[in-house]
């Protein structure tokens, strides 16, 4: 029932799934140790394996994927041809062959490829490519409106639910203050979408498109370089939420603890991906208990741990300003 790894005690109850012994085995924690302040500040690392996915321990799960692409006149011809082209490539990369999938293109309003999730076959790749090779930039940007919308889309609580947001953020109708954006959706989100967002162009709004990612479950990635290569990096960002593993993952604290964490929200388990909670707990603290539940598809998963502070633990003694760091985006998201 004890389990023992490098770093931390994992307690395992009886009820629980032999299989989640495999993730407990890949999560470690690193602290700081410095006596200079009286919080001692801590990040826990959940790291996936690939050989999950070819052994059964924690199997790939199929997910639901919606790609928004801004085709508003910000964005530029030479830049929406090398869009277009990475669009097409991405539904034939980031998709896993239990995958659904749908399109959005928006400008002042948006537009849905199809009127329910599609399968990934010839005939709704096909019609993927003519909704994709058809866009062209043009018109004012209503970023809030779209991504609100993806949370009218129907969700099977089995599959986690990816929305990839291509753009440079600079709404100009509609809700256009960032933190505005940011607060609102992320209230009405509570970590039901997955929200990625890439950034077409190096002053695109780094801001929106760093916090409210973070914010929702989801991660970023802004492209440095020519115009006419602005779709070279979704294939990168993509591989991050390519292959979910665990999904809606909730941490609790045993009644008592005085621990600040952030994310409150974790994001998804990918294969390829590692989850990161940031905390801080008093500096006499000795030992902390904590909770974790997530999905793998339709399988429920749950793990005791018991995190002992020792002299001998990874340091990292930039932890704190990653603390603030995290701790700042939940602020934003509560204005």
């Amino acid at each position: 029932r004890h389990l023992i790894t490098q770093s931390i005690w994992v307690l395992i109850a009886a009820k629980f799934t032999p299989r989640f012994m495999e993730f407990s085995r890949h999560t470690k924690i690193v602290h700081t140790k410095s006596t200079r302040i009286s919080r001692r500040h801590w990040k826990m690392v959940i790291t996936p394996t690939a050989c999950w996915h070819y052994t059964g321990e924690l199997s790939v799960v199929p997910k639901d994927f919606v790609l928004l692409i801004d085709a508003s006149g910000s964005i530029g011809s030479e830049r929406m041809r090398s869009l277009r082209k990475s669009a097409k490539d991405l539904l034939r990369s980031a998709m896993n062959s239990h995958d659904r999938f749908n399109i959005v293109a928006f400008r002042d309003r948006y537009s849905y490829a199809f009127k329910s999730w599609q399968r990934l076959d010839i005939r709704s790749l096909a019609a993927a490519d003519d909704f994709i090779g058809s866009l062209a930039a043009f018109g004012r940007t209503d970023v809030f409106s779209t991504i609100e919308s993806v949370l009218t889309l129907p969700r099977n609580p089995s599959r986690p639910l990816i929305a990839l947001v291509v753009t440079d953020a600079e709404p100009n109708i509609g809700v256009r203050q960032t933190a505005k954006i940011i607060s609102k959706f992320s209230a009405l989100n509570e970590g039901l979408v997955s929200v990625y967002m890439y950034g077409v162009k190096n002053d695109a709004n780094r801001e929106l498109i760093n916090v409210l990612t973070k914010a929702n479950r989801g991660e970023s990635l802004v492209y440095v370089g020519a115009r006419k290569t602005a779709g070279k990096g979704i294939a990168q960002l993509s591989e991050r939420f390519r292959d979910p593993v665990l999904s809606d993952i909730t941490h609790k604290f045993s009644a008592g603890t005085l621990v600040e964490s952030y994310p409150k929200r974790l994001k998804n388990l990918y294969r390829d991906s590692p989850v990161e909670l940031y905390a801080r707990t008093p500096l006499q603290t000795k030992e902390i208990y904590f909770q974790i539940k997530a999905l793998n598809g339709d399988k429920p998963y749950e793990s005791l741990f018991k995190v002992s502070f020792r002299a001998d633990m990874a340091c990292d003694e930039m932890l704190k300003e990653a603390f603030e760091a995290e701790r700042d985006i939940y602020m934003m998201t509560e204005e």
